[in-house]
């Protein structure tokens, strides 16, 4: 930093809790700070800055980080569409079927939590489709298994009847790009023109997991 910019700081002395009138750790959290950055990672009293965005809350306690690690992936250079941020950008795209992957993005890179560096410009559209194109089908699904798993969720009112769980199966159908490919594979309906794939899977009926 510029000389002229620069100004002397008095680092307070660090009063260990239950000294003096003041708040415990009031004093600790000014002296980390007029220390500079340099010192703030060595404490546990910027957890909540650094907790999981809304979305990581929303899946089982280290989803993201682990699928990532676990799914392989194309993602080798420091970027703001990086392995993680791109599979939490793909789960929010199915949080918000109906809005583009501007719209997506820009709700994705505002969530509280979301790790990226200050000053990040929110990418385009394109840079996301190359970004999953990088990311692959691996992590993607590994998410899935380990959310899948959990035995944490407990079943709300309504989920049990005689001791048992109650279970439904639910499916849906999703138009898939006209190609040969796609076509044999998933099959085109009668009077149709673009393949179909569906879906259907076994939930539970109170949690609808």
């Amino acid at each position: 930093m510029s000389a002229y910019f620069a100004m002397p700081v008095a680092v307070p002395s660090v009063v260990s809790a239950g000294q003096g009138g003041g708040s415990p750790g009031r004093e600790t959290l000014a002296a980390r700070v007029a220390a500079g950055p340099g010192l703030w990672d060595d404490g546990a009293w910027l957890a909540e800055l650094r907790r999981d965005g809304l979305m990581a809350e929303l899946l089982a306690a280290g989803v993201l980080g682990r699928a990532v690690a676990d799914g392989g992936h194309g993602h080798r250079l420091e970027r703001a569409l990086n392995a993680a941020m791109t599979l939490l950008c793909v789960i929010t795209c199915c949080l918000f079927p109906g809005q583009g992957y501007d719209m997506v993005l820009a709700r994705a890179f505002r969530m509280p939590g979301t790790r990226v560096r200050p000053g990040t410009p929110v990418p385009t559209g394109p840079a996301l489709s190359l970004a999953r194109a990088r990311l692959g089908e691996q992590p993607v699904r590994r998410a899935f298994e380990l959310d899948a798993a959990r035995d944490d969720v407990p079943l709300a009112a309504g989920g049990t009847v005689f001791g048992l769980e109650l279970v439904i199966f639910d499916g849906t159908t999703l138009d898939l790009f006209n190609c040969p490919g796609l076509a044999g594979e998933f099959g085109v309906p009668d009077g149709g023109t673009n393949p179909k794939l569906r879906a259907v899977a076994l939930l539970q009926a109170g949690t609808m997991r």
